[in-house]
């Protein structure tokens, strides 16, 4: 274990000034993994991470998704850099804004005009609030995870005690990945009070379900409903035009966000320009949508990927990793479980076993331990090289031998 001293230090001196210790939920000091997993990161550069020991990790987590060429990746630096010098923000429009907005549209199947936000669930907000405006309707079909709103916490069932109006609740109908009978109940009960589905195209557990998007894209054609893909972690990671370029299957909207930027703060939701253009006449603002900086690392983060081979690496990279994490689970009696798409793959516990999540607990540990950050799903990017999926695959040989031995 190391030494977690000034760890603890922080935690407990950031705990005093903000609620959890840490500006996002999911990010907060685990006491669980006190001396394996690090609690702060002091700087990363490529695909690896380093503590405030110096401690290295060769990192999966990727910031939660956003970082797909690399941290500190130099072409996206140089590009804010020059950006710098001419200004963030600005009084009114700034040319970038029509040059993002334009490669956008030329990358992104669907999309024929787009706006440029600063967050995933501000976008998701977003193409919601415009599909209401378009259909007149108010109900909302949501598959998957599409933000921290109101609209959608409301679907969860969380009620007023904890911040969400109790008028919301019914207003978001849940539908399960993959649910083909349910899709079709909600339709012939719900279907002329739908605005739209909300979904994402792909949520990185088993396989992709291709027969699933093709039915809700012709239920949606067939009652008016307008198909949102929530592409906020598939954009830009499983295709360059997302999940619908890779599936052709395409939706009338889709939201965009993290790998778009390769860290920097920037969101984006875009379709047809019919329906995009009642934006215009929709409260939907934000005095930093025009900040500069993240759009030049928009820019830079697009034009690396079409002109190297960013995501042949990426899916190179994770098929060697996802046969080698499968050969030294099955060489351990398949207690874990490789699924997914190789530029984002999970590791679950088994079915049917009932020490399997105790297991998977302890495996996580001791690869933390062995100086990889873990995360679910595991995150490629163009920066992992040979030797970082290979150290990976020793580390995991290790960790699931330790957790062996303290079943």
């Amino acid at each position: 274990m190391r030494n977690t001293t000034r760890e603890q230090e922080l935690a407990e001196r950031a705990r005093t000034y903000i609620p959890g210790g840490a500006m996002n939920r999911a990010k907060a000091p685990r006491e669980d993994m006190l001396g394996y997993m690090p609690w702060y990161i002091e700087r990363a550069e490529g695909c690896h991470l380093y503590d405030i020991e110096g401690n290295e990790f060769i990192d999966y987590r990727c910031a939660y998704g956003p970082i797909i060429l690399g941290y500190r990746y130099p072409a996206v630096e140089e590009a804010v850099r020059a950006q710098m010098e001419t200004g963030v923000l600005f009084s009114m429009p700034s040319p970038i804004e029509g040059e993002l907005a334009e490669t956008l549209v030329n990358v992104v199947p669907c999309a024929q005009m787009v706006r440029i936000l600063k967050t995933g669930s501000g976008a998701t907000t977003a193409a919601v609030r415009v599909a209401r405006a378009a259909t007149g309707r108010e109900k909302v079909v949501s598959c998957g995870y599409n933000g921290w709103h109101d609209w959608w916490v409301a679907k969860e069932g969380v009620g007023p005690g904890k911040g969400i109006p109790a008028c919301l609740g019914g207003s978001v109908y849940d539908l399960e990945y993959g649910d083909l009978a349910f899709a079709e109940q909600l339709f012939q009960e719900h279907g002329k009070e739908i605005a739209c589905v909300i979904t994402v195209p792909y949520d990185f557990w088993g396989e992709p379900r291709l027969d699933f998007l093709r039915r809700l894209r012709s239920l949606t054609e067939e009652y008016g409903v307008v198909l949102i893909f929530d592409e906020v972690i598939t954009g830009f990671r499983l295709s360059l035009g997302g999940a619908q370029e890779l599936f052709e299957i395409f939706p009338d909207m889709c939201t965009l966000a993290k790998a778009m930027g390769n860290g920097y703060p920037i969101a984006a939701y875009a379709g047809k320009a019919d329906l995009m253009e009642l934006a215009v006449g929709l409260q939907i603002d934000t005095t930093y949508a025009g900040e500069t900086l993240s759009m030049a690392a928009s820019l830079a983060t697009i034009r690396e990927m079409r002109e190297r081979p960013v995501l042949e690496v990426v899916w190179h990279r994770g098929r060697q990793l996802m046969a080698g994490l499968r050969r030294i689970f099955d060489d351990n009696g398949e207690v874990l479980i490789v699924e997914g798409l190789p530029p984002a793959i999970t590791i679950s516990p088994a079915t049917g076993n009932p020490e399997a999540r105790q297991f998977m607990k302890l495996f996580i540990k001791h690869l933390y331990g062995q100086g990889v950050f873990y995360h679910s799903p595991l995150f490629v990017t163009f920066s992992h090289k040979e030797e970082d999926i290979e150290r990976t695959l020793e580390a995991a040989a290790v960790a699931v031998a330790r957790a062996t031995d303290e079943m």
